[in-house]
């Protein structure tokens, strides 16, 4: 009684015990101090951390990512192109922005200019690139802004090809992210943002070297690096505190993590955090096992009788296994089917017909094929497609071999079976297995009945034997 006991009240402690769990596993996620923040998978685009990530916020320095994706891009790669510094790209900027003293006159091949922006941040090398690439900086700006819809961005607006604030000049972490996923594709980018330091040559009015150190503490020696950071943008404005965009890549996991309008070093001790949490979560998983997969689809034998077809049984053994966040699972992940909207005869046995989708988060995951497991030729006599709304009225009735048999409540279930079962006759095939299961149901009505009547005979033959003996104990 006691083990009953415990057995019915294990679901009950399992149910009070889960909301313990749920703390733990609330509790292993990354404390994050600033605004607003993202840690993407760089290889599928699927979020495993978010904080008001459609939030509109000043990017400052971080926009530069944006302006080393359109150069590149509209260089096509030419990184000797000479980019030249006019007076209104020096002087237009406040006197104690971000600058690697460049003069008026002075010009640096397209190289050297992405080494001023994206490791010291360069503000007049952002203006002078801006107008040497897009004729204007306005119609570069227009480039940046275009960039951006294209991939996806929803809150995005820029002003200006440096960062410096304006109120109109705005961006979010998933904006951010999105831009920083296509620049790291770029190997020229990757390269740039992983120089830790670099020497701009002397130029047409400075003749000395001028050496600059990457800004980003997390791949420089010191109390923020972390060995898997291959590189990122720093930002900062007084309106948008401090801004951090970052890739890292350990084995096969490649993230993206990006905060915004946080304090002063708070955007390391944030990323930090969330690469921990990101690399921590990865499981090696399997997301769909064809072994499972139970789905037909139907074939028209005959193209003038296209109402009628013939059901295909489909089949893979195909499986999408990786590494993978531990939230994405099999239960998790959606699947969708799709085949053709009409398929003919003939199809062959192992003709792929249909392919099954795997996604998460909208981000598509994997295909898999799905093959016929049988042949259909066009001479195959066709099984009609049954359901309640096209199926004759007078194909509910009983068959005329079984409408005189004793409607009993066996008789109900033998005719209720022979009824579910007569569209199947149509085939050779499946009038052979009607036939046998029809066959089976029979014989198990026959021995229930020949039992019953046993039992009945012997519970009378006790009765009297009982009754006798009453009778003799009354005399």
């Amino acid at each position: 009684m006691k083990k009953i006991i415990v057995f019915m009240l294990l679901p009950i402690i399992m149910i009070c015990a889960r909301p313990a769990f749920a703390q733990d596993s609330a509790a292993s996620k990354p404390k994050v101090e600033g605004d607003a923040a993202i840690l993407m998978d760089a290889s599928t685009g699927i979020i495993l951390y978010q904080k008001n990530i459609d939030k509109k916020e000043f990017p400052a320095s971080i926009t530069k990512v944006m302006t080393a994706l359109v150069a590149l891009e509209a260089s096509e790669g030419d990184l000797s192109k000479r980019i030249s510094f006019s007076r209104d790209a020096i002087f237009s900027l406040p006197y104690d922005s971000s600058s690697i003293a460049m003069n008026e006159g002075d010009s640096l091949s397209l190289e050297e200019s992405l080494h001023g922006l994206l490791l010291a941040s360069a503000n007049e090398v952002a203006n002078a690139m801006a107008e040497s690439i897009g004729g204007t900086q306005e119609e570069f700006i227009d480039m940046m802004n275009s960039k951006a819809e294209s991939l996806g961005a929803k809150n995005t607006h820029f002003i200006n090809p440096n960062g410096l604030h304006d109120d109109n000049h705005y961006t979010s972490a998933r904006d951010m992210a999105l831009f920083m996923r296509e620049a790291v594709k770029n190997p020229t980018f990757l390269e740039l943002i992983a120089t830790k330091y670099y020497d701009i040559p002397p130029t047409e009015t400075q003749p000395l070297i001028r050496p600059l150190n990457n800004s980003n503490k997390m791949i420089q020696p010191g109390q923020y690096f972390n060995e898997f950071v291959i590189g990122g943008k720093t930002g900062y404005t007084d309106e948008a505190k401090h801004t951090l965009v970052n890739y890292a890549v350990k084995g096969d996991i490649k993230l993206i993590t990006v905060v915004m309008h946080a304090d002063k070093n708070q955007d390391y001790n944030d990323t930090n955090a969330l690469l921990s949490y990101g690399f921590d979560s990865y499981r090696n998983s399997t997301l769909f096992d064809g072994s499972s997969l139970s789905e037909s689809c139907y074939v028209i034998p005959d193209a003038e009788n296209p109402d009628s077809s013939v059901a295909v049984p489909l089949r893979t053994s195909e499986v999408l296994q990786g590494m993978y966040p531990a939230s994405i699972t099999e239960n998790s992940v959606d699947v969708e089917i799709t085949l053709p909207e009409k398929i003919y005869a003939p199809v062959k046995e192992g003709d792929a017909l249909g392919i099954l989708s795997i996604s998460y988060q909208g981000v598509p995951l994997g295909e898999i094929k799905l093959y016929a497991q049988r042949s259909v030729n066009p001479a195959e006599k066709v099984v009609p497609v049954w359901n309640e709304e096209s199926a004759p009225i007078e194909s509910t009735e009983a068959p005329s071999y079984v409408r005189g048999f004793s409607m009993g409540f066996a008789g109900e279930i033998f005719s209720s079976a022979v009824s579910s079962l007569t569209p199947l006759a149509v085939d050779p095939f499946y009038s052979i297995i009607a036939a046998s299961v029809l066959t089976f149901i029979t014989l198990v009505f026959l021995i229930s009945s020949v039992i019953h009547f046993k039992r009945r005979d012997r519970e009378k033959d006790l009765l009297r034997y009982i009754n006798r003996d009453r009778k003799k104990v009354r005399i």
